[in-house]
């Protein structure tokens, strides 16, 4: 289950073009999971490399809960995070 807070969305589609309910068509079962946990984050935080309509996007993410996916952001995938995908892949 995907949540996220709805002005962070706003801002996300503002700032990207990308609306975070476009999470539920990202290959997640395809996807390069990261650590990106930061100490000023105070909490775990990932990031999911992979592909969306063709193109590869990241998708920066916790999980509060066991059930429970909740979207920080989500944007077309930098140079560093292509090259991690390919690694890993």
């Amino acid at each position: 289950m995907f949540e996220w807070d709805k002005s962070k969305d706003q801002i996300n589609v503002a700032k990207h073009g990308l609306s975070f309910t476009e999470v539920r068509d990202f290959a997640w079962h395809e996807a390069v999971v990261l650590d990106r946990s930061r100490p000023e984050d105070g909490e775990k935080r990932y990031a999911a490399i992979g592909i969306l309509d063709g193109e590869l996007h990241t998708i920066i993410f916790t999980r509060p809960g066991k059930k429970r996916t909740r979207i920080i952001s989500f944007r077309r995938a930098n140079t560093s995070e292509e090259k991690a995908y390919e690694e890993n892949t």
